[in-house]
C-alpha cells in the first residue's frame, strides 16, 4: 500500500541554525525545506508548498515583504509569520499586506505552539487545493455550458440543461425520464425558483409529443370565467367582448399543457379539467352544442402548495388530485444541495454574460463560498439573479472578475428587491432602475450623479422619467 505523500513546508530563517533545526524537527511529519534567504526562498517555493514559515528579521526582505510576494506567487500557499516581541506590528497590517494565516513569537513557547499551527495549516491548504481541483473540474465543463446557452436562447430544453449531481435532484431527473415516454400526467411539487417549468419543458421537448406545441398557462393569474376561457376557449356573445377562441387545451392539440401553480385552480373549473383528464372533453365559455368537443393533450402540473392539505381542508378536489398525481416529482430546495451551486453559478455567469454581451468572465473560488452559504429562499430564480446583479455591478466598474464585493452589493439588492421572482429582462430593468436611484439620491444635482453614471444630464433626465425616479427618493 503506497503512503500518503508528505506536504511540503518550507522554513525561512537568516539564522541558519534556526532555519535546519525547525526543518529537522519536523521532518517526521512533512517534507521541510531549510532556506536562509528571502529571495532563495521566494524563487524555490511554488504552489506545490502547503506552508511557509518566515522570519520577520531579515536582511534584504523581510518575512512580510517575502511572504506578500508569495501571496501572489502560490496563493494557495498557507503563510506563517515568526517575529520577537519587539518587532510586533499590529495583525491587521500583516492581514492586508500579506494575508498571513498565522503569526508566532519567536520565544520558546512561541516555537512549542507551532506544531499546532502547522497542523491547522496543512489542513487549511489541503481545503484549498481541494477547491482548487473541483473549480477546475467545473471549468471542463464550460463547453457543454456554452452549448447551453445557446440552446436556452429557445424555449426547448433537455435534460441536460438541468444542472445538479444531488442524489434527491438526480431522482427527480431519472423519474422525469420516464415521465417523458408516456403520457400519464406529471405533478411537480418544489418551491417557487427551483425550476419546475424547466423540467416540465424537458419533459415536453424529450418525449414523443415533442414536434407538437407546448404551453403553459399559470392558474394563479385567472378568475373562474377568464382561466376557463383560457384553457377550454369561448364563444362569440358568451360574454361582452367574447369572440370565438381556442383554448390552450385546443391550441397544443397533440402537445402539452403545462399547469402552474395548479393548486391555486378555483374549485369550478377543477370539474372541467377532470372531464378533460378522464375523456378528452372540453367546454368553451358559452358553449351550449350537442356535439362534445374533444382534445388530446397531455397535462403536466405544478405547484409550490401542499395539494393533499389543499384535499383535506376541500379547497382541491381529491378525484381531480388523483388524476394529475400519476407520476409525482419533487424537486428539491436549493439549499439542501449545495454541492451543485459551484455549477450552477458557473452556468449563471455563462447565461449572463451572454444576456449582458460580455466575454469570459472569472469568478473567484471566496464568490462560490459565499454562494454556498446564502439561504436561498428564491432557490435557483434567486442565485441567477444574485449572479446577474454582480456582473451588472462589476461591468459598471469596468472590470473583469465578478469579486466577493460585487457579490456582496447583489445580494444585499436581492434581499431588498422583488428580483427574485422575475424574468431576466425585469431583473435587468428592476436593477437598473434601483441603481440610478441610488445614484441620485447621493448627490444634490443631477449633473453630480451623471457623471457618477457616465452619462449625459439629458440621458440622466430621460433615465428618471422612464423609471418614475423622483428627487425625493
Amino acid at each position: 500500500m503506497m503512503q500518503a505523500r508528505k506536504q511540503l513546508v518550507a522554513f525561512v530563517d537568516d539564522e541558519e541554525d534556526l532555519a535546519r533545526s525547525l526543518a529537522a524537527k519536523f521532518s517526521n511529519e512533512y517534507e521541510t525545506f531549510p532556506f536562509t534567504s528571502a529571495h532563495d526562498a521566494l524563487c524555490r517555493i511554488d504552489d506545490s508548498f502547503a506552508v511557509v514559515v518566515a522570519d520577520h528579521r531579515m536582511p534584504g526582505m523581510t518575512g512580510v515583504d517575502l511572504l506578500a510576494k508569495l501571496r501572489i506567487k502560490s496563493p494557495n500557499t498557507v503563510r506563517v509569520l515568526l517575529t520577537a516581541f519587539a518587532d510586533m506590528i499590529p495583525l491587521q497590517a500583516l492581514i492586508n499586506e500579506a494575508q498571513i494565516s498565522h503569526y508566532i513569537p519567536k520565544d520558546p513557547l512561541g516555537l512549542q505552539h507551532l506544531k499546532i499551527v502547522l497542523t491547522d495549516a496543512v489542513e487549511l491548504y489541503s481545503g484549498r487545493q481541494e477547491r482548487e481541483r473541483k473549480l477546475a473540474n467545473l471549468e471542463q465543463k464550460t463547453t457543454q455550458l456554452e452549448a447551453l446557452v445557446r440552446m436556452q436562447t429557445s424555449d426547448e430544453r433537455s435534460f441536460d440543461d438541468l444542472l445538479g449531481d444531488d442524489p434527491q435532484f438526480q431522482a427527480a431527473i431519472r423519474k422525469a425520464r420516464f415521465a417523458a415516454n408516456s403520457d400519464l400526467t406529471v405533478l411537480i411539487t418544489g418551491e417557487s425558483g427551483t425550476g419546475k417549468e424547466e423540467l416540465a419543458r424537458a419533459i415536453h421537448f424529450q418525449g414523443k409529443r415533442r414536434r407538437n406545441p407546448f404551453k403553459k398557462t399559470n392558474c394563479s393569474m385567472f378568475q373562474r370565467e377568464l382561466l376557463q376561457a383560457e384553457l377550454f376557449g369561448t364563444v362569440e356573445g358568451a360574454y361582452t367582448g367574447a369572440k370565438d377562441a381556442n383554448g390552450i387545451l385546443r391550441a397544443a392539440d397533440g402537445g402539452t399543457v403545462f399547469l402552474d401553480e395548479i393548486g391555486e385552480m378555483v374549485p369550478e373549473v377543477q370539474a372541467f379539467l377532470l372531464a378533460f383528464l378522464d375523456g378528452g372533453d372540453i367546454h368553451p365559455v358559452g358553449y351550449s352544442g350537442l356535439k362534445n368537443l374533444k382534445g388530446n393533450v397531455r397535462i403536466v402540473t405544478a405547484t409550490n402548495k401542499n395539494l393533499r392539505s389543499a384535499v383535506e381542508d376541500r379547497h382541491f378536489r381529491l378525484d381531480l388530485f388523483s388524476r394529475i398525481n400519476q407520476i409525482p416529482i419533487h424537486l428539491p430546495a436549493l439549499r439542501d444541495r449545495r454541492a451543485d451551486i459551484p455549477l450552477l453559478t458557473r452556468r449563471a455567469a455563462i447565461l449572463a454574460s451572454h444576456k449582458l454581451g460580455l466575454d469570459k468572465v472569472s469568478i473567484g473560488a471566496s464568490v462560490i463560498g459565499h454562494l454556498q452559504s446564502l439561504p436561498y429562499e428564491g432557490n435557483v430564480r434567486e442565485l441567477f439573479n444574485i449572479v446577474l446583479h454582480a456582473m451588472l455591478f462589476m461591468q459598471m466598474d469596468g472590470a473583469k472578475t465578478v469579486d466577493l464585493d460585487y457579490v456582496l452589493a447583489a445580494t444585499e439588492l436581492q434581499a431588498t428587491s422583488t428580483a427574485g421572482s422575475c424574468r431576466l429582462d425585469e431583473a435587468v430593468e428592476s436593477f437598473k432602475r434601483q441603481y440610478v436611484a441610488a445614484v441620485v439620491k447621493r448627490h444634490r444635482t443631477q449633473r453630480a450623479a451623471a457623471d457618477e453614471l457616465g452619462v449625459e444630464v439629458r440621458t440622466l433626465f430621460n433615465l428618471m422619467k422612464r423609471y418614475a425616479i423622483s428627487r425625493e427618493e
